[in-house]
């Protein structure tokens, strides 16, 4: 498929996707009732029953892993991140190469382990989220002031993102009933779905332990309300 046209498939797509996560959530006038499964060890964040034609499934860091070997000695792995906070993409910190990782502030990740740095499935959105100052996992995601200046409309409100902690539950944005909660979440694109826009995987246990298995892919780490669809980071739209 000639770049320019996977290009143009991949925008449509993300306006779709926004369209629908503007339009979705809880119950409905048409009687559509939210309620997406997820597996969690914590009933609080179970959502038991959701269907929806167009949710992502969900899957543990396992599942991830199940679908390719990982990074080798030798490999240059591109791959998209984005790091969206109740609907807004975040402008990344920069991070020169270490351990066989460097981040720029597009969201373009380079893997490319050299002799003694971790390959395969011993290399985690964890360790990349570690790297631009960010602490994640079940249920909540921590951001330190390498997020400086950046603010988000929580709830009605701007936030600081740098020194903020963004939890499972905690108000999100505002709905016609009031304050819709958010879910930490975690959405990994393989480099199919990257350019189809279908078979999205969504983790909400464990997020810091998928493994990042092919270049080409994208994985959004979000705090997002449970009713929003997912959305490729920027960067995968002009990779």
């Amino acid at each position: 498929m000639p770049a320019k046209l996977r290009l143009c498939i991949r925008a449509a797509l993300v306006v779709v996707a926004l369209l629908c996560a503007a339009c979705s959530g809880g119950d409905d006038e048409s009687g559509f009732e939210s309620n997406r499964p997820r597996p969690t060890d914590d009933v609080t964040h179970d959502h038991s029953g959701e269907v929806s034609a167009l949710a992502p499934e969900t899957v543990l860091a396992e599942d991830i892993a199940a679908l390719g070997d990982g990074v080798a000695v030798g490999d240059t792995w591109p791959v998209w991140i984005g790091v969206n906070i109740c609907g807004r993409f975040l402008e990344i910190p920069a991070v020169a190469a270490t351990g066989g990782l460097a981040v720029d502030s597009s969201g373009l990740l380079t893997v490319a382990p050299g002799d003694g740095d971790e390959v395969g499935h011993a290399v985690t959105i964890g360790d990349v989220m570690s790297l631009v100052g960010v602490e994640l996992g079940t249920g909540s995601v921590s951001m330190d002031e390498r997020w400086a200046p950046q603010a988000v409309d929580v709830d009605g409100e701007s936030v600081a993102v740098a020194g903020s902690t963004f939890s499972t539950g905690d108000p999100c944005v505002l709905g016609r009933d009031g304050a819709e909660p958010g879910e930490v979440q975690l959405w990994y694109y393989t480099p199919a779905a990257v350019d189809s826009g279908t078979d999205v995987r969504l983790v909400v246990t464990d997020p810091e332990d998928v493994p990042i298995i092919g270049a080409d892919s994208a994985i959004t780490i979000a705090f997002a309300p449970v009713s929003s669809l997912p959305t490729l980071p920027p960067a995968a739209l002009v990779g």
